[in-house]
Formats: C-alpha cells, sequence, structure tokens
C-alpha cells in the first residue's frame, strides 16, 4: 500500500503534474528572470555611486526590474508557453544555459540532459 505522498510522480491537486523537462524549464525561467533583476540592481547601485545619478535612468531600471519580478510572480509550470516566451526573449549565451540547467535539477533522480 503507498500513499500519494510517496510516489514521486505526485503533486498536490492544484499544481497539476508536469514533466521534469517542463520543472527544468520553469527552473531555468526562473533563473534567468532572477539573473535580470540582479543585473537591473547592479545598474541601480552604479548609477546612484555618480555624483549626479540620472534619474530617468533610475526611473527607467526600476521599472525594468519590476516588470521582471512581476513577470516572475506570475509564472506558472503549467503554462509553458509563457515560460518559453521569457526564455525565447532573452538572449543567453550557451554559457548561461548550460550553468543554469546544471543548477537547476528539480530532483536527483531527474535523469542527465543528453
Amino acid at each position: 500500500m503507498s500513499s500519494a505522498a510517496s510516489d514521486p510522480g505526485y503533486l498536490p491537486r492544484h499544481l497539476g503534474r508536469w514533466t521534469a523537462e517542463q520543472g527544468r524549464s520553469y527552473e531555468v525561467t526562473e533563473w534567468v528572470l532572477g539573473a535580470l533583476i540582479a543585473e537591473c540592481s547592479e545598474d541601480a547601485a552604479s548609477e546612484r555611486q555618480h555624483s549626479a545619478p540620472d534619474l530617468a535612468r533610475l526611473g527607467a531600471i526600476a521599472d525594468r526590474r519590476a516588470h521582471y519580478a512581476a513577470v516572475r510572480r506570475g509564472l506558472s509550470v503549467n503554462n509553458p508557453a509563457a515560460i518559453q516566451k521569457v526564455l525565447l526573449g532573452q538572449r543567453l549565451s550557451p554559457e548561461q544555459v548550460a550553468h543554469a540547467l546544471r543548477i537547476c535539477r528539480p530532483c536527483p533522480r531527474t535523469p542527465p540532459l543528453r
């Protein structure tokens, strides 16, 4: 007798079921958006260090950061179209993608990527 919670494919009903590939795509997308948010924070910090910071540039950076944060909050593993839109909209180097895929494994049982 096995309980649903011990089944590795089980997820609470409100999350639905998803594949390891969907999980990886979701994690990579979160990572990409987190990196973009961090980049905005670094740009803003750099601008603030100037003797006369450009307030328009700071506002644009804040808007961009807020946009990325809103997109990340709205992500769902069950919405692959939104995930693909984010991933295809960003120009990632092969090294960035490889790094993200290495660190974004959903669990140790996930088979290696080919």
